[in-house]
Parts: structure tokens; sequence; C-alpha cells
């Protein structure tokens, strides 16, 4: 127990370590390149890390947070600290209501966390990349290399997934796991993973409590790993 607490611990600071590199790395690069912003956004959209907390496993865009928020340190907070930001405007005061509606509602939300959730990792980065999108110095070239960028990117991801398919890792895992899980050991690991639903949302969905969900998803889990092995296992509950 404890040897694990030590890992996870480590393996916390290691990560925190790593985003802070990452963060000062891109306000040095925004700082001296501004127009670099949007090609930097463009570029960690596409990923997502895992994250586990509370027995639970997230996808989340931290390389597009982490964007968001060193042009948020280099190129929104000195304008806010100057008094030059202008005052919201137009399609601007929509978002600003959308924001702020959305977090009014979460206070009386039956899911706070969800609600939470989404207006952390959603509402909030979103809206200050837009702001901060709205700033940038268009040019004609910069539009021409984010188009490029966002082709280029296109094509090596389904470039990827073609090869996934053409080496039939992904149809013969999932065709494996059929015959290793239940209907609902797969219903509630497509509920959970690919609708993104709460363990409670899959709970009142199948009509058990919250502790069954989990105690069905790590069942679920364990047995495709010990028939399937890790990496499949977590190809086939993806």
């Amino acid at each position: 127990m404890w040897v694990m607490l030590a890992t996870t611990t480590v393996d916390a600071v290691l990560a925190v370590a790593g985003a802070a590199v990452a963060l000062a790395a891109l306000c040095v690069i925004i700082h001296r390149r501004p127009e670099s912003f949007p090609l930097l956004a463009i570029a960690a959209l596409p990923f997502r890390l895992p994250i586990s907390a509370e027995g639970r496993t997230v996808n989340l865009l931290i390389p597009l947070y982490l964007v968001v928020a060193a042009g948020t340190l280099v190129l929104l907070v000195p304008r806010i600290w100057r008094r030059r930001e202008p005052a919201p405007r137009g399609l601007e005061w929509l978002l600003v209501a959308t924001v702020g509606l959305y977090a009014l509602q979460a206070a009386y939300s039956t899911d706070a966390a969800k609600a939470a959730e989404n207006l952390a990792f959603f509402y909030v980065p979103f809206a200050l990349l837009f702001v901060l999108l709205r700033d940038v110095r268009w040019t004609r070239g910069l539009l021409l290399s984010c188009l490029a960028l966002a082709a280029g990117l296109a094509v090596v991801l389904a470039g990827v997934g073609f090869i996934e398919y053409g080496r039939k890792e992904l149809s013969l895992t999932l065709r494996q796991a059929r015959h290793v899980l239940s209907d609902r050991d797969r219903l509630v690991l497509h509920l959970r993973f690919v609708e993104d639903m709460t363990q409670s949302e899959i709970g009142k969905r199948i009509g058990v409590s919250q502790m069954q969900v989990s105690r069905i998803l790590r069942a679920a889990t364990e047995r495709l790993r010990s028939e399937l092995g890790d990496e499949a296992a977590a190809l086939a509950a993806a």
C-alpha cells in the first residue's frame, strides 16, 4: 500500500513538474513570437491525455490547456493589468452570458462534479481561446499556415487510423472482447468510455447503484486484461 502511494505521489510530482516546464517553454515561445499562438493551439487540439482520479479515467485536452494558459499569461493578463483589454462587445457578451448562466445552473445541478468538470475543462478554456484568437494579428500567411497545419495533422492522424485498421489490431481486439464480456459489461463500458457518462448516470440508466457500476467496470476491465493483455484491454475498453 505504501509503495503504491509513494509511486502515485512521485508520478503526480513528475507530471506537475513536466507541465510546469512545458508551460514555461510555451510562454517563452509566445512572448517571442505572438503569431505562433494560433499555430500552437491547432497543433495541440487533436491530442488528449488520460487522467485518472477517484476511480475514473478521463481524456483531457491537456496540451491545449497548456497552450491556452501560456497565451493567457503572456498575452491577456498584461493587457488586463494595464487596462488595455477592451470591454466585451456583441458576440462576446453572448459568450460571457453563456458561461455565467452555465456556472449558475451548475450550482443547482444534481451532478455538481460533472457540471464543474464541464465548466473547468470546456467552457472556461474555450472562452479564453476565443478571446486570445480574437486579438491575433491575422495575415494571409498566418491563415495559410494554420490551414496547412490543420490539413497536415488530419492526414497524419487519418494515416495512423488506416495503419491500425490495416494491421487489423482494432477489429481483432473488439471481436475478442465480444466473447469475453457479457452484454451488460459491454453496455457499461460503452456508456462510461464512449458516451463519457459518470458512474451515477450509468447506474440510473441500467437501474443499479453507483457502487455496482464501479464493481462492473472493475471486473470487466480485469477480465479484459487477463484475456487480452493490458494494451488490448485498454483499446477494447476505449
